[in-house]
This record gives C-alpha cells, structure tokens and sequence, in this order.
C-alpha cells in the first residue's frame, strides 16, 4: 500500500540549546548553502513560519522549541485522505503556529477541535463492529440520538474509553485538553494573565500533539522506513477510492 505523506508539516525539530546558532542565520536571510546542517534548519523553520524572517524573534523560537521536543517530534504526517489533513494535521500545524507567534486564543482553540476531531476519528476507525456484554451487534443510532460527531466531547471521551479504544493514559489528556481549552475560552468571568494563556496555548498544542503521535504511531524507522498503527492504515486504505477495472 502506497502513502502520501508530508515530511515535518508539523515542523522542523528544533531544541532550545540550538537558538542561539539558528537565529543569527534567520536574521541574515536565506541562505543558499544548505550543506551546512543549521543553515537548512534555518531555511526551513523560515518557510514553515509563513511570516517575515525578521518577525521571528527568540521568544518566537522558545516557543517553538518546547512544542518540538523528543516526545512531540512528529517527522511525517499523512497527506491524505483529504479528511485527516483537513481535520486533524492542518488545525494542529496552525495551532502550533499560533502559540509561536502569540495567537494564544487562537491556538488553543484549534488544538481542542484537534481533540474533538481524534475523538471522532478513533469512533470511525474501530466502527466495525460493536457488541454489547450477550455479544450482539450494537447499532450506533441505539446508543445516541444524535451522530457520534454530535455529541459533547466529554461523552464522546467517556465512549471511547468505556469500550477499550484507548486507555486511562489516553482519556486523561483528552480531558485535560478540552478541560484547559474550556476554562479559557468558556468562561465570560475568569480572566488570566497573558503569561498563563501562553502556557495554556503551549499545553494544549502539546496535549494534541502528543494524542495524535500516540493514536497514529508514527515513527521515521531505520534505513527510511514509514512506521504507522495498523488500525490507521486500515482505516486509510477504506478510504481510497475504488478504481473501476472494466474502464
């Protein structure tokens, strides 16, 4: 099975010990000698930003570099089907964007649709068949009056958690994630300083981050190879479409 994939859509790998070496060379501008490690770095975090060089700056960089630690590190994402870019990777890259430039709002709540958004994708990915505890097919529409995508994240979470499609690990950054987006976007008396939304933002893209890493298991193995769960790459090719032979 082929796979179309974009490399680091979600950004370069970037540690904070490597400010100090990426920034001047952002500064300078593009450079054309890309032999050299940190002048490729520089003109990809460049590309990837979309906003002038010189609006970058080193809080803009720290901001980034503690979204793109070890565990967050995400090298590929897939580029199709359309849906997954659509809804889960695209929201997440402007999420991360967002907290890097200072739209904290923005950012956190982008990165709680992309909780909403696995919510969903998990449901559909594991909706072969359902049984109850006599091992009879469950319908969905005898759980929910409404679609599963309509229902609060908070019951979509309980759901996906009471039938072992993920663990308590899983479920509690789930409800950490739409806990701190909700606090923060929801609440017309709270106020907070803008240091604690920035680390907000910067939790909640981590949080989504992380949850996506997990679900998908996507690693860059030895040699160049794609490593991906297998429930997903079910799921992907359910999703490709049917080529007629008899044309």
């Amino acid at each position: 099975m082929k796979l179309l994939i974009n490399i680091n859509r979600l950004g370069q790998a970037l540690q904070e010990a490597e400010i100090d070496t990426i920034l001047p060379i952002i500064a300078r501008g593009e450079s054309k000698d890309e032999t050299n490690i940190n002048n490729l770095i520089a003109n990809q975090l460049k590309i990837w930003f979309k906003i002038p060089p010189e609006d970058i700056r080193r809080e803009t960089l720290e901001r980034y570099a503690k979204m793109s630690s070890r565990e967050l590190y995400v090298p590929f994402t897939l580029a199709k089907p359309e849906i997954i870019e659509q809804r889960i990777i695209a929201p997440l890259e402007s999420a991360k964007r967002f907290a890097c430039i200072g739209e904290y709002l923005g950012s956190i709540a982008l990165s709680g649709l992309v909780g909403e958004m696995l919510a969903v994708f998990i449901w559909e990915m594991e909706s072969g068949v359902r049984r109850d505890v006599q091992d009879d097919v469950i319908q969905d529409k005898k759980f929910f009056k409404n679609n599963f995508d309509k229902l609060q994240q908070s019951l979509r979470i309980n759901v996906i958690e009471a039938f072992g499609y993920i663990d308590a690990t899983k479920a509690n950054k789930f409800r950490e994630l739409a806990r701190n987006r909700n606090r923060i976007l929801h609440s017309w008396t709270d106020s907070y300083l803008r240091e604690e939304i920035e680390k907000v933002a910067i939790g909640c893209y981590s949080l989504a981050a992380s949850l996506m890493k997990e679900i998908f298991k996507l690693e860059l193995k030895d040699a160049g190879s794609l490593k991906m769960d297998q429930k997903v790459m079910k799921y992907v090719k359910s999703r490709e479409p049917v080529v007629d032979s008899t044309n």
